[in-house]
């Protein structure tokens, strides 16, 4: 019985390890999205793909209105959002992160 108690212990511990994993893996990928996109383009963005190894990403931007074209920010500003999801065993599992990015009339 102890044996049982000991060998799902540690399948547990180990699952928890790729999850984290994951998770690690799936940020990294949402900031380096954002990170390619400091600017955005006139008309905003939207875009979407997966990985190789089943992370799903998808990036769009709404324009803030009421902000921008003012003495704060000569350019109109957007709110870009980025979603990565992936699944791991039964579960769906979603990072999402948002930033405020001006516009690049010249993209």
């Amino acid at each position: 019985m102890a044996l049982v108690a000991l060998y799902q212990a540690a399948g547990g511990a180990l699952q928890r390890v790729g999850e984290s994993g994951a998770y690690t893996y799936a940020l990294a990928l949402a900031e380096s999205l954002l990170s390619e996109h400091g600017e955005v383009p006139r008309g905003g963005l939207a875009a979407s793909g997966e990985t190789e190894d089943g992370f799903g990403w998808e990036i769009r931007s709404a324009q803030v209105e009421g902000v921008g074209e003012s003495v704060l920010s000569p350019l109109p500003l957007y709110r870009v959002d980025v979603s990565v999801t992936w699944r791991s065993g039964f579960r769906d599992h979603r990072v999402d992160l948002v930033s405020i990015r001006p516009e690049n009339p010249r993209l």
